[in-house]
């Protein structure tokens, strides 16, 4: 009897939205035009890449669009001939490589791929606020190869998924896939940026965003084409598109077959909030016991008027405003908050050795000045080696350049992170679950659900706190 033969479903593509058909481009050669447009999708696959482990634009030639294309990749998809096909854009102009001021080609470290960018003029089209469009591949031999290497990809997933430690956070991974963004309302509001209607959205390092990338991104996760999920070893966090969500995209963001609107619980002023109930006892032994050597530094804290004042600002969520108000900050309650929260994070968590400008010198002394129970206690913390802290000797983090394990003052982010993750994932999303909010996401330290179960989940969250006998924090929407 014959075997029957496996039906491959078309796959869409990301191709410039201004570039010739490419049937145009291939014509009068033996090239294939599925494998031009599979060779398009990776240019595009590898900067939503770039994006999402950079988010702030680091790589080598984010914001200009240098990318580099992995041969091993382009082998399996394209074929062994896949440079024929680069060789042929670039004759015919639609993609440009990398020639530095001197002639010379860029490789990037520890890479054979050269860099390659689209050449600009194709990523525009007027009226458009996409610089993509989306074509089928239908050629089975090539969707074969798409398959392959998709589930080759999506058993990697699945194998980290299930080296996470607690059945909660892999049912949190499964909502991932209910929600996706409005992309026709996003749209709207791309256009709206382009137009001068609202602001653009600037990153926290004030680099501009490019709008075609906000759709790119939201078109990626609502295919699947963005789909990452792990939990990082440092601060035990997970990590998803939806972490890495510039707040704008929040009143896009919407469930699959559910009309409710949408609302997140954020607890205020966090990370200063989680380092103000760590001088509890029971909360180091119970939820970060590999911090334990931190409770004779912490014990004296509660008795501090300072630190009351401290903790009060944390459960309050006041604390950046507060502190921004303090600096002399100017602007409306919240631009002067997110200075505030800019500096604070700074204070808490940079190096102890003094800072270099002035104007850093300035709120430390501040610090000092206001909370100096507070500011000994934390930089009594990030003195701690790895005698008194074991564990930190198995996390990169904490190593220099050199491999050398000297990084202390990481000490108490680590701490904090660790605080909030091990709340949040193993004791307040159970506690949803069983209640039967769901589904829900988890952005680090808040919770994107249903508005209808707004008020519940309060209750849920502030009795997580309770239970643990500190004051819960404040929740703000």
């Amino acid at each position: 009897m014959p075997r029957s033969k496996i039906k491959y479903l078309p796959v869409k593509a990301y191709v410039p939205i201004s570039a010739p058909s490419m049937d145009l481009i291939v014509k009068g050669t033996d090239l294939k035009s599925d494998c031009m447009r599979v060779l398009f999708h990776q240019f595009y696959m590898q900067r939503l890449n770039v994006m999402n482990k950079s988010p702030e634009g680091k790589n080598y030639g984010f914001d200009s669009g240098w990318l580099n294309l992995h041969s091993a990749t382009l082998k399996r998809l394209v074929g062994p001939n896949y440079k024929d096909y680069i060789d042929r854009l670039l004759e015919v102009e639609v993609v440009e490589v990398y020639v530095g001021p001197l002639g010379e080609q860029k490789y990037l470290a520890g890479s054979y791929s050269q860099l390659y960018r689209i050449v600009n003029k194709y990523l525009h089209k007027s009226n458009s606020p996409y610089h993509f469009r989306r074509e089928l591949i239908t050629t089975r031999s090539i969707l074969k190869s798409i398959k392959k290497v998709k589930d080759e990809a999506k058993a990697y997933k699945i194998e980290t998924i299930n080296r996470l430690t607690s059945h909660s956070e892999k049912i949190i991974l499964s909502y991932l896939d209910m929600f996706y963004i409005d992309l026709k309302g996003l749209s709207t509001y791309v256009q709206q940026m382009l137009s001068g209607e609202v602001p653009m959205i600037v990153s926290k390092k004030d680099r501009v965003i490019d709008p075609g990338d906000l759709l790119l991104i939201a078109d990626g996760i609502n295919n699947f084409n963005l789909n990452w999920k792990k939990r990082d070893a440092f601060g035990e966090r997970i990590h998803t598109p939806f972490t890495n969500l510039f707040k704008e995209f929040r009143p896009f963001i919407r469930i699959v077959g559910v009309d409710d609107e949408l609302v997140t619980l954020d607890l205020s002023n966090s990370q200063p909030y989680f380092s103000s109930i760590a001088i509890h006892p029971n909360v180091i032994r119970e939820v970060i016991p590999e911090f334990s050597p931190c409770i004779r530094l912490l014990s004296h804290l509660p008795q501090k008027e300072d630190f009351i004042n401290y903790s009060s600002l944390c459960a309050r969520g006041e604390l950046y405003l507060y502190w921004g108000r303090l600096r002399g900050f100017s602007g409306d309650d919240e631009h002067v908050r997110e200075q505030g929260k800019d500096e604070m994070f700074t204070l808490l968590f940079r190096s102890n050795h003094e800072p270099k400008i002035q104007i850093m010198k300035e709120a430390v002394d501040l610090f000092k000045e206001h909370f100096p129970s507070v500011h000994a206690a934390f930089r009594e913390i990030k003195n701690l080696n790895e005698k008194a802290l074991p564990f930190i000797s198995s996390l990169k983090s904490f190593r220099n350049k050199r491999g050398k394990i000297a990084l202390y003052y990481k000490n108490l982010s680590c701490m904090m992170q660790r605080i909030e993750s091990r709340i949040i994932l193993d004791r307040v999303a159970p506690e949803l679950i069983k209640a039967g909010i769901t589904p829900f996401v988890t952005v680090h330290d808040s919770f994107m659900l249903p508005v209808k179960y707004q008020e519940q989940a309060k209750e849920i969250i502030e009795k997580v706190f309770t239970d643990l006998g500190v004051n819960p924090p404040h929740l703000k929407t």
